[in-house]
């Protein structure tokens, strides 16, 4: 599988967070706008971006899986 990484933002495009394919963390980017929130807020929008640049790459992986199955007659 080739390496990839996956982004997700919140909608008011305050918060950005990068995942691995593996899944772990690359980055998050926070702008100055969501400084102005609650540090709870902030981060449980950091866990949700996380957990949607997460599923994003395990999309890839499946759609991938399927491709190669599809291709070899074993799906």
């Amino acid at each position: 599988m080739i390496e990839q990484s996956f982004t997700a933002a919140t909608p008011d495009n305050t918060i950005f967070v990068r995942v691995a394919l593996a899944g772990h963390t690359l980055g998050v980017q926070i702008e100055p706008a969501a400084m102005k929130r609650p540090a709870t807020e902030i981060a449980q929008r950091i866990m949700a971006c996380n957990d949607v640049a997460y599923l994003k790459g395990q999309l890839v992986i499946r759609a991938e899986l399927e491709e190669r199955s599809s291709a070899t007659g074993w799906w």
